[in-house]
């Protein structure tokens, strides 16, 4: 026994078919056998409204879901962005740090330089100084030594000064 209008709206060939209809054509039936396949039919139409209204939730929830990823996505990718500026940034900096410091110890080479040419100074001043007074001494100690000798031969002179009064006499 075949239900034509149930079949219409029961079967999936006119899916535009809404369960009220196929629900009116249950109760339009005339046979118990056509109730019986048509309810079948209502129920199944039923069930497949059910099914596809659970599915169109699904499908909301996992495009709601989707959407709420492609957010999360995007927030990470702009977070990511600002952690790579702020990484580039540090090390543009550190750059900068080390150029200074690598400046400092180029200073601080210099100054040891200068420090170590300034000790090589002062130790040959004070090796010259050494050397000048050992010279000043030996001098010291030759002035001495023309002055015993010029009063020694004050001394000799003035001898012979007397002498020479005797004999002139």
């Amino acid at each position: 026994v075949k239900c034509p209008s149930a079949e219409r709206a029961g079967a999936g060939k006119y899916p535009h078919l809404h369960l009220s209809q196929v629900l009116a054509l249950v109760k339009h039936s005339h046979t118990s056998q056509t109730y019986s396949y048509c309810s079948n039919i209502a129920t199944l139409a039923k069930r497949t409204a059910d099914s596809t209204a659970e599915i169109h939730q699904i499908i909301d929830t996992v495009q709601t879901g989707a959407v709420d990823a492609v957010r999360a996505i995007e927030n990470g990718q702009a977070r990511s962005d600002a952690g790579v500026e702020q990484v580039t940034e540090a090390g543009g900096m550190l750059q900068r740090i080390t150029l200074e410091v690598e400046a400092i110890r180029d200073m601080n080479r210099q100054i040891a330089t200068a420090a170590e040419e300034q000790t090589s100074v002062a130790e040959d001043i004070s090796r010259n100084l050494i050397e000048i007074t050992a010279i000043a001494t030996t001098n010291q100690d030759n002035v001495e030594r023309t002055e015993k000798a010029s009063r020694n031969l004050h001394g000799l002179s003035a001898q012979l000064s007397e002498v020479t009064h005797r004999l002139a006499g």
